[in-house]
This record gives C-alpha cells, sequence and structure tokens, in this order.
C-alpha cells in the first residue's frame, strides 16, 4: 500500500553555448524517521528534494574562465517537520592545465531555513575548496576536491575539513562504475 522506491532526474538547457546555463534537479525517495532503528513501514517515509539554478562561465583568456552558480532548493517531507528551503550562490575560478585536466578553486555559500520554527535554528554553510579534475586516465574520469567548511547557527560556529574523490570508469560507451567519496558537514536534506 506504499510507494517505494526512488527516482533521480536531472536536466540542464544551455541558454547561450558554453556561457549561461538552467539545471534542474530532482530527487525523490524513502529515508527513516529514526536513524538508529530498523528499517519497517512505520520508520519510513518518503522524501523530495528538489534544487535549480543557473550557471554563469565567463572565459578570462584561453585557459581560465570565471564561474558565478545559483541554486534554489526545496526539500519537503512526508511527515517529519524538517521541511526546508536554500538559497545557494557560488564562485569559481578554474584554470585548464591540458586537454583533459584542470584545476580551480570555489568558494560557496548556502542559506538553509526550515518552515518549522522548532526544527531548530536556521543556519549558513560556507565552502572553499581546491579542485583538480583529470580526464587524461583511459577511460577514468577523476574529481579531486579539498577545503574547508563552516557552518553559522545563531552564535554557533562549527567547520571541518572538506574533501571529495569521485571516480567515474567507463566499462563499455553504455555502462560506467562510479566511485564518491566524501567528507563534509551535511544535513538531513543532503
Amino acid at each position: 500500500s506504499q510507494v517505494i522506491g526512488n527516482v533521480a532526474a536531472s536536466g540542464r538547457y544551455e541558454v547561450i553555448e558554453e556561457r549561461l546555463s538552467l539545471s534542474f534537479d530532482d530527487s525523490f525517495g524513502q529515508v527513516r524517521r529514526d536513524p538508529t532503528a530498523a528499517v519497517t513501514p512505520s520508520n519510513r517515509e518518503n522524501v523530495n528534494y528538489f534544487m535549480a539554478g543557473p550557471d554563469l562561465r565567463l572565459p578570462l583568456g584561453e585557459l581560465t574562465q570565471f564561474t558565478l552558480g545559483g541554486r534554489y532548493s526545496i526539500i519537503s517531507y512526508e511527515e517529519s517537520p524538517l521541511d526546508s528551503t536554500r538559497t545557494q550562490g557560488s564562485v569559481g575560478l578554474t584554470r585548464s592545465l591540458s586537454r583533459e585536466t584542470d584545476v580551480g578553486l570555489r568558494a560557496t555559500m548556502e542559506d538553509v531555513r526550515f518552515d518549522e520554527d522548532s526544527v531548530g535554528s536556521q543556519y549558513d554553510r560556507y565552502e572553499y575548496v581546491v579542485r583538480y579534475n583529470t580526464r587524461a586516465l583511459a577511460r577514468t574520469d577523476l574529481l579531486l576536491e579539498v577545503g574547508y567548511n563552516v557552518v553559522e547557527q545563531e552564535e554557533q560556529e562549527t567547520d571541518g575539513v572538506v574533501a571529495r574523490l569521485n571516480l567515474n570508469r567507463r566499462i563499455t560507451r553504455a555502462s560506467s562504475v562510479r566511485l564518491g567519496v566524501t567528507r563534509e558537514l551535511s544535513s538531513s536534506g543532503d
């Protein structure tokens, strides 16, 4: 009598080719209400995470690119009072080392607001990363990001290391294997 499953959808529209694009992502699935209890029908609820926004890419010479992005997100839980909206902005600088490899810097600010005041304080999250991206490995793409993030909640501040490693290995033209490892400060919506 319940809908069980996951849906992940994403899309991107190039308003101005290789300069301005609009993106959307939507993820629907189930989460446990109590993460310490077993997964049962009474301890499961649907959650939907929708995100959309623009990306602007401006060349600064032949090898360097300035990026500016924004996202607006809505996270909706079936029953839990964790519904929230997020507004995010990012700015970055990327330098091509070759056709297949680039390095960059990115700063991101995210404003998180819960619909219910009883959930707790609203907070802001700041992230600063250095990234290395290469497609030079045979049929393998590698993205490595290392940095620092800060969460400001009322008069408290929490900080920590950010580390992301994403590997994508193409097995055939139609299939690939992906591995992702992340360490960062996050929320239940993430």
